[in-house]
């Protein structure tokens, strides 16, 4: 009978780990980026004398976020790579 290969899950876990660490990694950076161009659009649109309450409200919300996902990732990066 012919023996068949067992898939390194150790292997696959880091591989996953890896890969989910590079998707969070992009996503805080896609975040800073789109908070940056919110923060220069507000900043001209209230030099214009346009109400901006609300949006610098939700801007406060987003950068909320930002921060959880920071928070969330540098735990991710830590576990990574805790020794085995």
């Amino acid at each position: 009978m012919g023996h068949t290969q067992q898939p390194d899950h150790a292997a696959a876990l880091t591989a996953g780990c890896a890969f989910d660490l590079e998707m969070a990694r992009r996503h805080v950076a896609e975040a800073e980026g789109v908070l940056t161009r919110q923060r220069a659009l507000l900043t001209a649109l209230a030099g214009l004398g346009r109400d901006t309450e609300a949006a610098y409200k939700t801007l406060a919300v987003f950068e909320e976020v930002l921060n959880a996902m920071r928070q969330h990732l540098a735990v991710e990066e830590r576990l990574v790579q805790k020794p085995r």
